[in-house]
């Protein structure tokens, strides 16, 4: 009889294998953090992409958008593939809240993949690491105190800025974040220090730096003048102020001249 082949074949075993072998996760290319792309509409702020970032994420938007909204402080919506932020907000601030979720959220702690997903478990929620398997809990960072940034424009500092125009009434035009700062003495095409002297709403005024020292020392000059004055006068009145009644008298000098017939000695008999 001719001999069967062997169940166990190693084509047959091969086959087996490679059918019980998960589909491969992931590009196995270097995860890059989703980069936003803002516009600014009216007083409030556009994230383009924002359909994209949870794609590349693999996160909904009723997850990431509220956390998001919470760390800058905002309210906002997400419309149509678009995240509308109310104010106007820089790409600096939005990319590092961003990053912060994207660390705490999708990283796998282990392989550092952001092939995971989130799974409640009672009331933690937990990171699954769709490439390695591994998982770990998200650990709430600890809470910070909420530090307001510091204006673009500040009054009483010096900042370095371009004269972009000029005004009406001749005072040179820079822009600086969200504000308009007009420069006394200023011309366009130059690139000066200048100090804020006020500020209103987005308007800023300011001094060409060396002109505002050079006027600040005058001014302290002028200050010590006046005060110097007044120490002088106050000295003259001091003396040239009358003594007081029943002080004594100060002597005579020694050389004054005397009255006739006031030397001390008693007149001779007068001559026959």
């Amino acid at each position: 009889m001719p001999e069967k082949p062997a169940a166990t074949d190693y084509s047959a075993l091969l086959k087996r294998a490679r059918a019980k072998v998960p589909a491969a996760v992931g590009t196995g290319e270097r995860f890059q953090m989703p980069v936003v792309e803002l516009q600014t509409e009216g007083k409030t702020t556009v994230v383009r992409n924002m359909e994209d970032i949870l794609d590349k994420l693999n996160r909904k938007e009723d997850h990431l958008v509220p956390l998001l909204l919470r760390e800058l402080g905002t309210a906002g919506s997400y419309e149509g593939g678009r995240l509308v932020l109310q104010g106007k907000l820089t790409e600096d601030n939005i990319q590092g809240r961003l990053a912060k979720y994207v660390e705490t959220f999708v990283i796998c702690g282990e392989c550092g993949r952001p092939d995971t997903h989130l799974v409640k478990e009672e009331r933690t929620t937990i990171v699954k690491c769709d490439a390695c398997g591994a998982h770990r809990p998200v650990k709430a960072g600890p809470k910070k105190a909420i530090v307001k940034p510091e204006e673009a424009v500040v009054e009483g500092k010096t900042y370095e800025v371009m004269i972009e125009d000029r005004g009406q009434r001749g005072d040179g035009i820079a822009r600086r974040d969200r504000y308009t700062i007009f420069v006394k003495g200023a011309q366009k095409g130059q690139q000066l220090h200048v100090k804020i002297t006020k500020v209103t709403g987005t308007l800023a005024f300011a001094e060409i730096a060396q002109q505002a020292t050079q006027q600040a020392a005058a001014s302290q000059a002028a200050k010590d003048a006046k005060a110097a004055e007044a120490e002088a006068a106050k000295a003259a009145t001091a003396a040239a102020k009358p003594a007081a009644p029943g002080a004594p008298a100060k002597p005579a000098d020694a050389g004054a001249a005397k009255p006739a017939g006031a030397s001390g000695t008693k007149p001779g008999p007068a001559k026959k």
